[in-house]
């Protein structure tokens, strides 16, 4: 067999792959997809004027609260209530032993009955020109006095008997019978029923916002973190001179199971601000982050991540990451994702 050169060899594997190199490489295609449709309502943010809310702690009190005390000394003969019972008013609360109170009574009686006689026969003698006037005068005298010494006495035995002044609810009880009750002892503490407030401590740079009248929101934490809208009904003229506050009492609602003592928090409007606010609706949270869908001029949706702020009612404020005037998907669905297109609906104020 013949053998072939090399340099024949080298010449053929050209030919070949200058052969190969003509065939023309079309370039490669892949096919058009179409953006999916979603329908969703859009609405717009919009930076709005919102009230400045300083939050006070307060204590809910009730509105009429007495001390009821002894004004006569004696021995306690019974108590007739206890903590937590309601009263109606005239109620008998307290006894007192009413023997000291009776002799004494008794005594004054006997002594006005003398001074009475005295005063008569002293009358007669002036006008027969037997006594002076001036012993007259202070047969007169003695007389009034012992009427005077006979009407305490009268009093102090209706006192041996405390009565409710008004209707109302025994919140504490101070005594017990057979202790010895002396003028302004303390026996029991009233509260009237169904009329609440809630006291509060407002610095001096904020007096100037609140006037009587007032609305604000009082969050009850004990009575499941419910919400009341209170008003304020009085504010104490003069400031504290440590602290430079003012007492406030904001008037509760009434018809609710309150009790004093209770915790509170008090949200009160003290000027304004702009917020830029959307639908609290249109937040997606993405672990430790939050995103809105924007919806651009051609109706597509993008993902945007942005930092709120305070919550408002049914809105949110947004500090970052949206401006005014930009449309968002208002309400999210569970299938939605960026780059889609959005319907076009009606935009929304509220969800």
């Amino acid at each position: 067999m013949k053998k072939i050169p090399g340099y024949m060899f080298t010449i053929v594997l050209a030919i070949a792959f200058l052969g190969s190199c003509g065939d023309k490489i079309e370039p490669g295609t892949t096919e058009k997809k179409e953006s999916s449709v979603v329908k969703a309502p859009v609405a717009v943010a919009k930076l709005t004027r919102q009230p400045f809310l300083y939050e006070a702690v307060g204590t809910v009190t009730a509105r009429t609260a007495s001390t009821i005390s002894s004004k006569l000394m004696g021995v306690i003969q019974t108590v007739h209530v206890r903590e937590g019972d309601l009263v109606k008013k005239g109620d008998l609360l307290v006894t007192i032993d009413q023997r000291q109170v009776t002799a004494h009574l008794a005594k004054a009686r006997a002594a006005a009955e003398m001074a009475a006689k005295e005063y008569k026969r002293y009358q007669k003698l002036l006008e027969t020109q037997s006594a002076s006037q001036q012993e007259f005068d202070r047969a007169e005298a003695k007389y009034r006095q012992t009427q005077a010494v006979v009407a305490a006495a009268q009093v102090s035995s209706k006192d041996a008997r405390v009565r409710a002044p008004y209707d109302g609810r025994v919140v504490a009880k101070m005594i017990n019978s057979g202790d010895l009750a002396s003028p302004g002892t303390p026996f029991l503490t009233l509260e009237q029923e169904g009329f609440y407030c809630t006291d509060l401590v407002l610095p001096e740079r904020h007096i100037q916002s609140v006037q009587v009248g007032k609305s604000v929101k009082v969050v009850v934490p004990a009575m499941n973190n419910r919400d009341f809208d209170g008003e304020v009904g009085r504010i104490v003229p003069m400031a504290d001179a440590r602290s430079r506050s003012f007492q406030v009492k904001v008037r509760m609602p009434e018809g609710f199971d309150y009790k004093s003592g209770m915790f509170a928090r008090v949200s009160i409007p003290v000027g304004g601000t702009r917020m830029l606010l959307i639908l609290r609706s249109a937040v997606v949270a993405q672990g430790q982050l939050n995103g809105v869908f924007v919806v651009d001029e051609a109706g597509i949706a993008r993902f945007r991540l942005v930092r709120i702020g305070k919550t408002v009612g049914w809105q949110v404020e947004i500090v970052s990451g949206l401006t005014d005037g930009q449309r968002y998907v208002s309400i999210v669905p569970i299938d939605m994702k960026d780059g889609v297109k959005i319907e076009s609906e009606p935009l929304m104020e509220k969800p």
